[in-house]
């Protein structure tokens, strides 16, 4: 019988992620206004949301921020690696190909976890999830072909990876969910501005542009991944990279509104098997109750 505490859970689960999805949609756009060098933007990108969750951990747990940060041990030094590469990579992405494109990619990530989930964590993954990567492939595969030959190709192929990291970011924070991941954040931020300092100029950016930063790293992305990091706390990875579905459709319709930029029809038509196939999945997961699933995870 259903325990009360884990509809409580589950639903905080939904919750979190959901909120911190929709936080995270600008996120595209803002990238693409600010006009600052690519490794400035990840470098202030990184170091600012280091520093607002750095101060934010400080407000809340004070004397006890060093412990909550050691508390992480080796499974969050692996979330910041994770979460290091997947900046990086997704602002290199954003900056070469369009923001379709790399959405749309990017939403590859719950079919990742689900692969790594199976190997990793013993949660099985059912026939319809090897059937839904064979279509989603097949829909990356028609953006690729349309990109061959261009530098933009290279923008998909660093969407891909990102995809990666951030299915892999997202099993780690499911297998250890008994620890409270965010400080993982913290120190992913450092790695992204050490890493990226040696080749960026941040004195060198005009206050619009700072403003922009101030607003996606103090802001928009502190509160979209400290949600999104508890939410896999509540929710399988799987089920938390497919409500990063809004991004891939909400995503888009920020950049075509802020600059006009309308997706190529072999990504529109790519989009659409993937978003379709990726709905489908989750409708025929949700023939069994999910709060059961949840239960028996």
């Amino acid at each position: 019988m259903l325990k009360y505490a884990d509809y409580t859970n589950y639903s905080k689960g939904l919750i979190l992620t959901n909120i911190g999805v929709l936080v995270l949609t600008p996120d595209s756009l803002i990238i693409r206004l600010i006009e600052a060098p690519r490794l400035t933007l990840i470098f202030w990108r990184g170091l600012l949301l280091s520093l607002s969750l750095t101060i934010f951990f400080l407000f809340r747990h004070r004397a006890n921020t060093l412990g909550a940060i050691r508390q992480i041990g080796v499974p969050g030094l692996l979330c910041s690696i994770c979460f290091c590469g997947s900046t990086i990579l997704f602002v290199t992405s954003i900056t070469l190909t369009t923001a379709a494109n790399t959405l749309v990619i990017i939403s590859m990530a719950p079919l990742f976890a689900a692969v790594l989930s199976h190997f990793f964590l013993a949660e099985t993954a059912p026939l319809r999830t090897w059937v839904t990567i064979m279509i989603c492939f097949a829909g990356i595969l028609s953006i690729f072909a349309g990109n061959f030959g261009s530098g933009a190709l290279l923008g998909d192929l660093c969407a891909v990876g990102t995809a990666i990291c951030l299915a892999s970011y997202f099993v780690i924070v499911r297998h250890a969910r008994a620890v409270n991941m965010v400080p993982a954040l913290i120190i992913s931020g450092l790695m992204v501005a050490i890493l990226t300092s040696p080749f960026a100029y941040p004195f060198s950016v005009s206050m619009r542009d700072f403003t922009l930063l101030l607003l996606l790293g103090c802001v928009i992305l502190p509160i979209s991944f400290a949600l999104m990091t508890l939410g896999p706390r509540y929710l399988p990875a799987p089920e938390v990279g497919l409500i990063l579905l809004l991004e891939t459709v909400l995503g888009p319709v920020w950049v075509w509104l802020g600059l006009g930029e309308v997706p190529a029809l072999a990504t529109i038509l790519g989009g659409i098997a993937v978003v379709t196939a990726l709905v489908i999945h989750l409708l025929l997961g949700y023939r069994a109750p999910a709060l059961e699933r949840v239960c028996a995870d």
